[in-house]
């Protein structure tokens, strides 16, 4: 629980002083940075070993044509899918930014106007029909 504190300090911290935008920012180039680090660093040499037969049993399980294609085959096919992985998450935090940015909040607020009580509630159904079509 203490943990889980810190965290929520260090982030209101970090958010009030760098801002929303820059923290949200600066979240996702940390991020990018490590998916890349981890993609071109960490999974290759595990590919290679599983390729080998010299990895965890179900990591050499996921590998069974090795007298069929080569390690490359292997590396070029998680190359692939590191890069749509990567683009899917950098289109995410895009919109993320879009969507957290100041001038889409303020364009937001003045084309669907302010949340009240009375025009949330118009499209509701009144509770007595609503428990008469229950029962």
């Amino acid at each position: 629980m203490t943990a889980t504190k810190a965290t929520m300090t260090l982030f209101q911290w970090l958010g009030r002083t760098m801002g929303r935008f820059r923290l949200l920012l600066f979240l996702m180039v940390v991020s990018t940075a490590m998916w890349i680090a981890f993609a071109k660093l960490v999974v290759p040499p595990i590919i290679a070993s599983a390729y080998r037969g010299e990895s965890l049993p179900f990591l050499n399980n996921m590998i069974k044509g090795q007298h069929i294609h080569p390690i490359s085959y292997y590396l070029q096919k998680w190359d692939w899918l590191s890069i749509a992985y990567l683009s899917n998450a950098l289109e995410l935090w895009l919109l993320i930014l879009v969507v957290s940015s100041p001038t889409f909040l303020r364009m937001f607020r003045t084309f669907a106007g302010e949340a009240t009580p009375e025009p949330l509630g118009k499209g509701l159904a009144p509770r007595g029909e609503v428990v008469s079509l229950v029962r």
